[in-house]
């Protein structure tokens, strides 16, 4: 699916959380209309979830922004699957949250080009 500035959800500040949500879902049943959106928390964060066995994924995620306090979970991370180098590039494992903003694993985890992640491309 190719993604336009149309499809960008365009909120004014200090929108709620619940009209965030609610918009990111009609935006998903309007271009993907088999999704099943489950809505849940997740270490203070809250996540909106494709649950379709052909998706699988995170759609959404938000939180307000805390330091951590606790230190990071490395062995958690490092256990975290990364798939063969797609393309011959090496992989990271990317947070929608950061965890110096409170981001936690889990459902906050997903797979990432290297050289982006770390800011060399």
């Amino acid at each position: 699916m190719d993604i336009t500035d149309s499809d960008v959800l365009n909120v004014a500040p200090g929108t709620s959380p619940e009209t965030l949500l609610d918009k990111a879902a009609d935006a998903c049943w309007t271009h993907v209309p088999d999704v099943e959106l489950t809505v849940f928390d997740h270490h203070g964060a809250t996540f909106l979830f494709d649950a379709s066995s052909r998706r699988d994924r995170t759609v959404m995620a938000m939180r307000k922004t805390e330091t951590p306090d606790v230190a990071r979970d490395v062995t958690y991370q490092r256990g975290y699957p990364l798939p063969d180098r797609p393309a011959g590039r090496r992989q990271d494992r990317g947070h929608f949250i950061p965890y110096t903003a409170g981001g936690t694993f889990g459902p906050n985890l997903y797979v990432q080009d290297r050289a982006l992640n770390r800011g060399w491309s």
